[in-house]
């Protein structure tokens, strides 16, 4: 039996609502500038990270592009101080859980289709200033 204290009341995630491991979902990231990868000291530009992991990061882009698959991801051109973050799909509402994304400029370029229509509203939920293209 778990005390109160131990129990994240806000979590909807059953394994991170009562603190226990779970295979962590991994988000597809690129970063649009050669420059932020000597600075970040990333050793490539295109890499596939663990939430946590990213959110833990103290990386400062000056604006991030959110693309609902990885084709879209991969043909993102380069892009002075930008990252994209991409292939998240209905995954896109785990990017509540990344702190450093609440104080950027995001821009979410979803595809004209069913699944483009739906996943843009779930992102204007995680993102207090999004722009939808």
């Amino acid at each position: 039996m778990l005390p109160a204290h131990a129990i994240r009341a806000d979590e909807d995630h059953f394994e991170r609502r009562y603190g226990l491991r779970y295979a962590e979902p991994h988000l597809c990231v690129r970063l649009l500038d050669a420059h932020l990868a000597e600075q970040w000291r990333f050793p490539c530009l295109e890499l596939s990270i663990p939430l946590h992991t990213l959110s833990s990061l103290s990386i400062k882009p000056d604006i991030v592009f959110i693309v609902e698959n990885k084709v879209n991801l991969m043909t993102l051109p380069s892009a002075e101080r930008a990252i994209g973050l991409g292939a998240l799909g209905n995954a896109i509402t785990l990017l509540r859980h990344i702190p450093w994304l609440q104080n950027l400029p995001i821009v979410y370029w979803g595809d004209l289709d069913v699944e483009g229509w739906k996943y843009s509203p779930l992102f204007v939920v995680c993102s207090p200033r999004p722009e939808v293209c």
